[in-house]
């Protein structure tokens, strides 16, 4: 069972700002309608996490004004069918900034300078310093600790040194939650530019966490970290501080923050480390007077994570607000990020601990897939459309459109100890294709071992990292015991000794090995010797050694865009190439989400989105969801999603985008460039008008922007 959770990232609302009171309204109203679009695709959402500057100047009846913007978010937010809780940390304007500085807040102002202080903050509860920033933050803390008090009754949560200090275990399934909320502006005391001088101590992240930081989060199976401030905010002392004690790769997930009102996202990995990942909010409501001009920045963040047996997968929709040509400002996807189709982020995947075996439960019936038609129309009093399939969700057997002839093929061929590789354009739902004949060969062959090996997680620093951690998946999907890598050999040897030596034994009737190459797989520097080795394995030269392992696989033809060497696949075995939705398909989808398509509405799709599998299931999942008409749904530029995609990839071939605009005139071009656009689903040729054309009505969109 996937165990999943939900979250809003707000920062800088500066409730109390001036010209706040006449402009807010009408942001709010865009937010408010954004966050109706948005819920379905990734809500409910469980939490708000809220990075800093709330209010304008920190004052009490700035708190009270912004306890109304509350409740009025919670309203808008329980109508869509989410009732979170809150967690914040306060910003540089969360705090009453003091008229005069005394002594005891000029060393705060020059803290990064004053180390022989930071002993007695730390230590002595009753120092002057404890006291100065309880009065500085008192309207702060007043109003956290009675928000606090309302957060739900088995959230573990603990109070830390100096207000704003917190941490809390969410309880979500059988997987714990952290979040360690850490006070970044204490220092912060007047309007200076502090770029640099900023402090976090990690006896700040011991106090939140019952003394001992590292177990706490050791602790949890995921952890978040909040601050307002993102790292280069702070001093020398403090950033080492971040880096060495507190941030220490893989301790947190990820690290949010706002501070700079603009959106931005940042995944490094040094020295061979696990990723950091930095998460800025935009500013809700950021105005800046600049010259003559106002700059206003207005956005946020949505977050979803699903927790399985041994993965989390994590993924983002930024959002941001642009000022239409009709005047009002409209909040939507920010289009400066690349994003999926559904306006998220590609999936980031991690592995977890795995969790202690369950005792056996009784078998409780379930709907049967044969009854997905009926149980997916939405005639019901309630208007609920929770049971929909969200376009670009996790393989779901009600959802799933068959291909019976490419299917039986499949998996004829695997049982009969043949290679199968499945090739298909952008989006065309090779992965569910892929979990499909997993599930048929289960069905038909069910003494054999499966295993999924996921490269997106698999170390790509090196051939052997990569290949250790695919031995190291096939090992925990097939329960043979703890791995022991191989000390001498080449990468692939070693490969070759582990499944031969470690695996074999444990799979007595044979395994199926599925490997779903990520795009990312056609930059690995290395990705030759992979290719090599998994030919191997695949039978060539040997069948007789590898009779008991059945390899399934699958890429996407999108490299071919921006990589000259990708067209064919890398292993020369017999391939299965999906095609796009037919007529009946789209007739039999559409009657599974409740939607009545007349002879109109069919053509009306076709000549928009043609059979593209993704664009298609978008368009009847809005139609469903929204009781919008389908003309509506294939006008709104949420539909334009898989274009960005394409186009952000087009771009990295200035060449290849030139030879399309040249292909699409009815122009010569290099053979190369045709091929590989071909081999990408971008164009098809037209045999009545004896040219090439876009392959989907909808791709002359992105055309005409590329070629004008």
């Amino acid at each position: 069972m996937v165990e999943s959770f939900s979250w809003l990232h707000l920062s800088d609302l500066h409730q109390g700002m001036w010209s706040q009171g006449w402009l807010w309204p009408n942001v709010r109203e865009a937010f408010f309608d954004d966050l109706a679009r948005l819920h379905d695709r990734c809500g409910p959402w469980e939490l708000v996490l809220f990075t800093g500057d709330l209010t304008q100047r920190g004052s009490k009846e700035e708190f009270a004004r912004f306890d109304t913007t509350l409740d009025e978010l919670w309203e808008k937010l329980a109508s869509l069918g989410s009732t979170p809780a809150l967690l914040a940390v306060p910003g540089n304007h969360d705090l009453v900034r003091p008229p005069r500085l005394r002594a005891v807040h000029r060393l705060l102002v020059e803290w990064e300078t004053n180390p022989e202080a930071h002993d007695e903050l730390w230590n002595d509860p009753e120092s002057e310093y404890r006291e100065a920033l309880a009065e500085i933050f008192a309207p702060y803390q007043d109003w956290w600790l009675r928000r606090a008090a309302s957060l739900p009754a088995d959230w573990h949560y603990r109070e830390g040194l100096l207000p704003g200090d917190w941490s809390v275990v969410i309880p979500c399934g059988r997987r714990k939650l952290g979040v360690l909320g850490l006070n970044s502006s204490y220092v912060q005391l007047t309007g200076s530019d502090f770029l640099g001088k900023l402090h976090i101590d990690v006896r700040q992240f011991h106090g939140a966490c019952e003394g001992d930081g590292p177990r706490w989060a050791r602790d949890n199976d995921l952890s978040l970290l909040l601050t307002h401030h993102g790292p280069d905010w702070l001093g020398p002392s403090g950033l080492s501080a971040l880096r060495a004690e507190i941030d220490v790769p893989p301790r947190f997930f990820a690290h949010l923050h706002g501070h700079m009102h603009e959106q931005a996202q940042y995944s490094v990995s040094e020295g061979g480390a696990a990723l950091r990942r930095r998460w800025q909010a935009p500013s809700l409501f950021g105005l800046e007077q600049v010259g003559d001009e106002l700059e206003r920045a207005h956005g946020y963040t949505a977050g979803r994570l699903e927790l399985d047996a041994n993965l989390a997968r994590c993924r983002l929709w930024p959002r941001s607000a642009v000022q239409t040509h009709a005047g009002p400002w409209r909040l939507g996807v920010d289009r400066e990020i690349v994003l999926e189709e559904d306006g998220g982020t590609r999936a980031e995947l991690l592995e977890l601990r795995a969790l202690p075996e369950r005792p056996p439960a009784a078998s409780t019936s379930g709907p049967s897939p044969s009854a997905s038609s009926s149980g997916a129309r939405r005639a019901t009093s309630s208007g609920s459309f929770s049971d929909l399939q969200k376009p670009g969700q996790r393989y779901d057997e009600r959802w799933h459109i068959t291909h019976s002839e490419e299917e039986n093929w499949a998996v004829d061929s695997l049982l009969e100890g043949v290679p199968v590789a499945v090739c298909a354009p952008l989006h065309f739902g090779k992965t569910w294709f892929l979990e499909r004949i997993m599930a048929l060969v289960q069905t038909r062959a069910p003494e054999l071992s499966l295993a999924y090996v996921d490269l997106d997680i698999a170390d790509p620093s090196s051939l052997e990292s990569m290949l250790r951690g695919v031995a190291r998946q096939i090992a925990g999907a097939v329960g043979a015991p703890e791995l022991t890598w191989p000390g001498r050999g080449s990468p692939q040897g070693r490969l070759i000794e582990v499944l031969e030596t470690q695996i074999r034994p444990a799979v007595a009737d044979g395994m199926v090995l599925t490997l779903d190459l990520p795009d990312s797989m056609w930059a690995f520097p290395e990705r030759d010797g992979f290719f090599r080795v998994m030919r191997v394995l695949s039978g060539q030269g040997n069948p007789e050694r590898w009779r008991w392992l059945r390899i399934l696989l699958a890429f996407s033809m999108a490299p071919a865009l921006y990589i000259d060497s990708v067209a064919q696949s890398p292993w020369n075995v017999p391939e299965v190439r999906l095609e796009e939705f037919s007529r009946g398909q789209i007739l039999d989808l559409a009657q599974r989400h409740g939607v009545q398509l007349d002879d109109a509405d069919l053509e009306r799709m076709l000549s928009t989105v043609g059979g593209h599998p993704y664009m298609v299931r978008h368009a009847l999942y809005e139609v469903a969801r929204s009781g919008r008409s389908l003309g509506e749904v294939l006008a709104d530029d949420e539909i334009d999603f898989h274009l960005r995609r394409l186009e952000h990839l087009l771009g990295r071939d200035i060449a290849l985008c030139e030879s399309l605009c040249q292909l699409i005139a009815g122009e010569r071009v290099d053979l190369r460039h045709r091929q590989r656009l071909e081999a990408a689903g971008m164009i098809r040729w037209d045999r009545d008008s004896q040219r090439y054309r876009a392959r989907f009505p909808i791709y002359n969109r992105l055309f005409e922007r590329l070629c004008r």
